[in-house]
């Protein structure tokens, strides 16, 4: 008896979930991960909803590949239109949550001159980070000298959370990511 009013107790809170949010199936955002913010603020994934995320996963100590997405997000970043930079947002999530601290997170957002009106700079615990890399498609392992490989991609989310694009994250032609990024506007 007891595990019968479990399961149905297991099937209210999973229905309930859906009911709030209510995305597609594929939808990273059914995740529900908690991230927190360069700023210290705790996010819930689903927040992101609503806009079109240019979305990536780096660390904040990467003096190789990271430094190359970033600068390529702010390129496409510079190509989009005014009408379009409304419907747009920028998103990093950290690879590595111990040594990302808040603290790091703000320093480097700041160091990076990152617009606060379009940008996001998050962390989560090392369990969360796996979800969301493996939902995104992005593959990460840490080395024995404490550095990261990991996949060199930019992500196109729609405005449900539904991947759209994975761009080459060294790539430098952007055509396609910009004539995607209006038609999801």
């Amino acid at each position: 008896m007891l595990k019968i009013n479990k399961f149905f107790l297991f099937l209210f809170f999973l229905t309930f979930s859906f009911s709030v949010f209510s995305f597609s199936g594929n939808s990273i955002y059914n995740l529900n991960s908690r991230l927190i913010n360069y700023n210290g603020e705790i996010l819930d994934f689903p927040k992101f909803s609503g806009k079109i995320q240019v979305f990536s996963m780096i660390y904040t100590r990467c003096k190789t590949v990271c430094p190359v997405i970033i600068s390529n997000m702010k390129a496409i970043e510079k190509l989009l239109s005014e009408d379009l930079k409304y419907d747009v947002n920028f998103l990093l999530i950290s690879l590595d949550p111990d040594r990302d601290s808040v603290d790091v997170l703000k320093k480097f957002f700041n160091e990076k001159k990152f617009g606060p009106d379009r940008w996001n700079l998050c962390k989560t615990n090392k369990s969360e980070t796996l979800r969301i890399a493996l939902a995104t498609g992005i593959k990460y392992k840490k080395e024995k000298n404490d550095e990261y490989t990991h996949s060199n991609v930019i992500v196109i989310l729609d405005k449900e959370g539904v991947i759209r694009l994975h761009h080459p994250g060294l790539d430098k032609n952007y055509d396609g990511v910009i004539d995607l990024i209006k038609s999801l506007k």
